[in-house]
């Protein structure tokens, strides 16, 4: 992988993990205010996690295929 693809990748993490904490952030807001969380926290929280947890296994996977090169 080049090294742009791999700062991306880097930038991507950063980005899910930001709108992961944001989700989580408007949730603890939601059920304080409103005493149940609402949808799109949920949502954003969930999209989150899944998009960290993605773009985790494409790092991972790049450095065992720099590793093998």
């Amino acid at each position: 992988m080049t090294k742009t693809n791999s700062a991306n990748l880097r930038y991507y993490r950063t980005c899910w993990a930001f709108i992961t904490l944001l989700g989580i952030a408007l949730i603890a807001w939601m059920v304080k205010v409103e005493s149940e969380p609402g949808l799109l926290p949920l949502v954003m929280t969930l999209t989150g996690i899944i998009g960290f947890t993605y773009v985790q296994f494409k790092i991972k996977n790049s450095k065992k295929i720099k590793q093998v090169s």
